[in-house]
């Protein structure tokens, strides 16, 4: 096989630049990273009361 053939299959098309994405291509990137912000919320929360509750059973039991 000729590099230069090669070269040619392996070539990616160019997509449309970053500043022109389709509104509904916007759209969605902004609804996934509005869930993405409640799930980190949500494992933030569930990590600072999975600590409040072993500091509580430690000084229950300790203390």
């Amino acid at each position: 096989m000729k590099p230069k053939l090669m070269y040619q299959e392996l070539k990616v098309p160019v997509e449309e630049p970053a500043g022109e994405l389709p509104l509904n291509e916007i759209e969605a990137w902004k609804a996934a990273e509005k869930k993405a912000r409640w799930v980190l919320l949500v494992l933030i929360l569930a990590v600072v009361g999975f600590g409040a509750l072993m500091t509580q059973l430690f000084l229950w039991e300790y203390g």
